[in-house]
């Protein structure tokens, strides 16, 4: 099917084109995108100077020179040609449609289907020593990657099961406590709509009267032509916050920004309009770029510590705002997966994503581990003084 995509968004970019170009070819999509289109040349991030067609660079021109698209929706749901071909039509642009589909389509065969073609079994590698941060890497097969439409063909062994979990806005919670955030606390506590207000204080919009359900406020509703939790511009309010959460300012370069129809002039500013709730977290953030400046040394909440060589400036103030959550974050997971091994010797750790884990129970004893596990998951811990809850969402896979 993949490979099918490949030869089909060929087939695309050559009936846009009038030639065969090959979608595959840097060469030939930078002739026709910056030679005969004219559209404006990007540059590699990296370089900041080379000419480029990589991924970054063609999802910015399809976002401006072709159609809105949702990358995260992408992420999960790989294009495929139908999706494409309605784009097009509806004034999309056929080289850029044709090479996403290509780029997609070509990666995820080489770095999965191929290498696991007539395998019954994988073995994936973990390393615990490959990010600052100390974020387990998994490679061979790279499973953290894994869109949700290929999921299926890892599987738990017969008779058994996988207990995974996602924990809950746990770096937002982790920040309550690293800045003792009334904000976050009352977020938390009273269940606000973080990202609705988020929203509300980029956007300059009076805030629904109810917080904790937006859209039981019919007049701001119909004023704003609000869509609920899966609203565009709630996602990129959330994508805005965390952005500033890790030392980023200007949104102008996040994909689909232009949902929001704001001037470019406050988008650079949109980070601190995210702050205006929480005026501790600003201060907080504000003290921990100034520590570093003098101390290039930033620990978790547990201790866990991290010496800033080499970096200096904005840089280093990055990755002290970046440490506490990222290792706080991955220090939780450390934790919980030593008590749910030493509370349940029979479970075994299968494999992770990001910041979830898969551990495989047998299904004769799912049902009287399964609590445990979430008992474990689910525990309090103390930041600053603070204690934290961290709720999970669980999916058991058999």
């Amino acid at each position: 099917e993949y490979r099918s995509r490949c030869d089909e968004a060929a087939r695309l970019t050559a009936a846009w084109c009038g030639w065969p170009i090959n979608p595959g070819s840097e060469q030939q999509l930078k002739a026709w995108l910056y030679g005969v289109d004219g559209l404006p040349p990007q540059t590699n991030r990296a370089s900041k100077s080379k000419v480029s067609v990589d991924d970054d660079a063609i999802a910015a021109l399809r976002q401006r020179y072709s159609l809105p698209f949702d990358p995260d929706d992408e992420e999960r749901h790989p294009p495929t040609v139908d999706t494409a071909l309605d784009r097009v039509l509806a004034g999309g642009h056929g080289v850029l449609e044709g090479r996403a589909i290509y780029a997609r389509s070509k990666q995820l065969t080489a770095h999965y289907l191929e290498p696991l073609a007539g395998r019954a079994r994988v073995y994936p590698r973990t390393a615990i020593h490959t990010q600052a941060n100390g974020r387990w890497s998994t490679t061979e097969p790279p499973l953290a990657q894994l869109p949700e439409s290929l999921r299926d063909i890892i599987q738990p062994d017969t008779g058994t099961a996988w207990v995974g979990w996602d924990w809950e806005a746990i770096e937002p919670r982790l920040l309550r406590g690293y800045a003792r955030s009334r904000f976050l606390a009352d977020v938390f506590e009273k269940g606000l709509d973080l990202h609705t207000i988020g929203l509300c204080d980029v956007m300059g919009w009076k805030y629904p009267s109810d917080l904790c359900r937006p859209h039981a406020d019919s007049a701001w509703v119909e004023a704003h032509q609000w869509q609920g939790k899966d609203d565009k511009r709630r996602r990129l309010a959330k994508v805005i916050r965390y952005k500033k959460y890790y030392g980023g300012n200007d949104a102008s370069d996040i994909p689909g920004i232009h949902l929001l129809q704001l001037p470019k002039a406050r988008l650079k500013h949109a980070g601190e309009l995210i702050l205006t709730s929480d005026p501790d977290l600003r201060v907080w953030m504000r003290q921990t770029s100034a520590s570093v400046a003098k101390n290039p040394t930033v620990r978790d909440f547990t201790g866990a510590r991290r010496t800033l060589l080499g970096s200096k400036g904005q840089a280093a103030a990055r990755e002290a705002l970046n440490f506490p959550m990222q290792r706080g974050v991955q220090s939780i997971a450390n934790l919980a997966a030593i008590a749910i091994k030493q509370a349940v010797p029979d479970a075994i750790y299968a494999w992770s994503m990001h910041d979830s884990q898969q551990w495989q129970v047998s299904l004769e004893r799912l049902e009287a581990v399964l609590a445990t596990i979430q008992a474990i998951v689910e525990r309090a811990v103390t930041v600053n003084g603070i204690e934290i809850a961290l709720p999970a969402k669980f999916v058991v896979t058999r």
